[in-house]
């Protein structure tokens, strides 16, 4: 019996030392062939034979995954990249495969990143970086890089001598002698050649005017009014009246075109029953009759985009030299200049030389920095650093360089009217809105 046990267990070690025989010399002949492809791949590499070589590094890889093979397979497409961009798949599909190997590499991101931007494929750029972003990464270069693929745009072939800024949706644009309109896409909307063409009011209602005369048109292509003159400007039509300039002076006109009154410098749109006129040099609130709502006087009163003078029950008026938000019916602030009020609640101001921002308490949110500065729409809001104008974020970094002669504001679209080094404006859309 005892002999019978001792047999088993020397059997037993014998098998035990031939499976480790076994296991040993696989792991040689394994490492034997990762070794001998990581070598001919490197021999190709010296010879420039890139294509071979990605295959050997490939070949190396299904025999022994290291980053090592991995790091000089990325090499070898990086130089074969440069000869040929037939490979963009196949380089990419290595990337995506490395970055799944070794999600913490931070260089694989970067390299992918590089190869989107470079191919314009910015949308891919930001999800994944998005996506590394929100399951925790923090490095710093990877957050630069998600800033530029998130602020990445794309620039429209189409341009126009003169633009009106968005409202409702719509420009007016103006080339060759002619107005017409586009939308927020920069993508035809009205095909007309009209003398002038007003703003977009309530209701898709435009004033545009030609040889036939003037017409009130609304979204439907209905004519609705007739204005018996020729506009020299116009604000938008809202609450039933629209503000038109004919001979030097703005009148109030109803939506059959019909002169209802006025005889102004200058003359808002009405918002909440009300609007702001100039006359005789100063500003006043009146209401939608033509009557002044109080006896205040300013030197300025500061109109939104869409001409109208208040917002969420706040105005901005100009006394003493100074700007003031009127809060409650209590002037807040002093600022030397503002822009216009947006939805975004964030207001450029002028104090001193410099441009900065506040929000509509007037507490300031970013420090008075900026030669020139436009307030804030969907996030974004265009400065201006003595040469050229770029945008900056709520933060108050750039996240579009200095690079334009002239910046409208960002629609809801996230499209924006700029002006090129051309004279001309034409339309930028973030990939990533």
């Amino acid at each position: 019996m005892k002999q019978t046990t001792l047999v088993i267990v020397l059997l037993t070690i014998l098998m035990i030392f031939g499976w480790i025989s076994v296991i040993n010399t696989d792991d040689s002949e394994i490492q034997a062939e990762y070794e001998s492809h990581m070598n001919l791949a490197e021999t190709c590499m010296s010879k420039k034979l890139y294509q071979r070589a990605i295959r050997e590094y490939t070949q190396a890889i299904e025999t022994q995954k290291t980053k090592s093979a991995i790091d000089d397979r990325l090499y070898a497409y990086s130089l074969r990249y440069e000869e040929t961009g037939s490979i963009y798949d196949d380089y990419v599909s290595a990337l995506k495969e490395a970055i799944s190997d070794y999600p913490e590499e931070t260089d694989y991101v970067i390299q992918l990143s590089d190869i989107y931007f470079e191919n314009d494929d910015y949308v891919l750029a930001y999800k994944m970086l998005e996506r590394l972003v929100s399951n925790g990464t923090d490095d710093a270069e990877i957050l630069e890089y998600l800033r530029k693929a998130k602020y990445s745009f794309a620039r429209s072939d189409r341009k126009w001598e003169n633009i009106k800024p968005c409202i409702n949706g719509l420009y007016a644009v103006y080339n060759a002698g002619f107005w017409s309109y586009v939308d927020e896409t920069g993508s035809n909307y009205d095909d007309g050649l009209y003398l002038f063409a007003g703003s977009c009011g309530e209701n898709g209602t435009i004033l545009v005017s030609g040889d036939s005369g003037s017409n009130l048109v609304d979204e439907d292509g209905v004519l609705v009014g007739i204005p018996e003159i020729s506009p020299e400007d116009a604000g938008i039509f809202s609450e039933g009246l629209i503000p038109i300039k004919f001979n030097g002076s703005y009148s109030y006109y109803d939506s059959f075109g019909d002169y209802s009154f006025g005889n102004y410098q200058f003359a808002g749109s009405f918002k909440d029953g009300v609007a702001a006129i100039e006359k005789d040099g100063s500003w006043y609130f009146i209401d939608s009759k033509g009557d002044y709502i109080s006896d205040d006087r300013y030197e300025d009163i500061v109109l939104s985009i869409d001409g109208s003078c208040i917002f969420d029950g706040i105005k901005a008026v100009k006394t003493n030299g100074k700007y003031s938000l009127i809060i409650d019916g209590v002037m807040t602030g002093s600022w030397d200049d503002m822009d216009v009020i947006t939805d975004d609640g964030i207001i450029a101001v002028k104090s001193g030389t410099l441009w900065g921002y506040v929000d509509l308490s007037g507490k300031e949110v970013i420090a008075p920095s900026f030669q020139e500065a436009k307030s804030f729409s969907n996030g974004l809001a265009a400065v201006y650093n003595g040469e050229l104008w770029g945008f900056i974020d709520e933060s108050g970094k750039v996240v579009i360089d200095y690079q334009f002669e002239d910046a409208d504001y960002f629609n809801d679209s996230m499209g924006c009217m700029i002006r090129a080094n051309t004279g001309l404006w034409h339309m930028i859309s973030l990939y990533n809105p």
